[in-house]
């Protein structure tokens, strides 16, 4: 009896052993304010970030980049075993107006319109807000809002197929800076908002 016990164990600890974790897949770059989602071969586990100042990361890894850096490191974990993957945060795109006095003011203001077309003309308001906010979509499309706290929590997330107008929302939330993030999944334009809840 004592012999079987410990064979069964000694088969169990070997299968540990040669238990490969599947490495972490997703983007290694994400923007500030954006999102993306890491996904691993093992269920369960936890997820975290080398650093919460630049990037963080939720249990279900989803990471939001929070300021720009070369370098955090996501880890997840499960079982004794770990997988990380180097990630990227990028700074959002600065866009400033040039006036057309001469041919190279002209190439950088086409290039400055051909950024603005990724980006559509969306709308949050008020801002800041009391908790209440309106999206307003400049075109129908299928649209999925993603709003998340500073810390890259999701606060909220709806998708809105063949929609424009506006869309109101009560944030509820704590006080603080609230990032919205609207992407039209046809076109893949999308636009981030910074907004203030008092």
């Amino acid at each position: 009896m004592v012999f079987m016990l410990t064979l069964i164990l000694s088969l169990q600890a070997n299968e540990n052993l040669n238990r490969k974790v599947e490495s972490i897949t997703g983007s290694t770059a994400v923007c500030v304010g954006s999102t993306i989602q890491l996904t691993d071969g093992v269920s369960g586990g936890s997820w975290s970030s080398s650093s919460k100042s630049y990037a963080t990361v939720n249990s279900s890894g989803v990471v939001t980049g929070v300021a720009a850096t070369s370098l955090v490191t996501i880890t997840h974990t499960a079982t004794g075993y770990s997988s990380s993957i180097n990630i990227t945060v990028n700074a959002l795109p600065t866009i400033t107006a040039i006036s057309e006095g001469n041919s190279a003011a002209k190439s950088k203001k086409q290039f400055v319109k051909t950024i603005t077309k990724t980006s559509p003309i969306v709308k949050v308001f008020p801002n800041p807000t009391n908790g209440v906010i309106n999206v307003q979509l400049p075109e129908n499309g299928n649209w999925q809002i993603t709003a998340t706290d500073i810390v890259g929590r999701v606060v909220w997330q709806q998708e809105c197929n063949g929609c424009n107008g506006i869309i109101k929302h009560n944030l509820n939330g704590v006080k603080g800076i609230y990032f919205i993030k609207i992407v039209n999944s046809i076109t893949g334009l999308q636009s981030i908002n910074k907004i203030s809840l008092q």
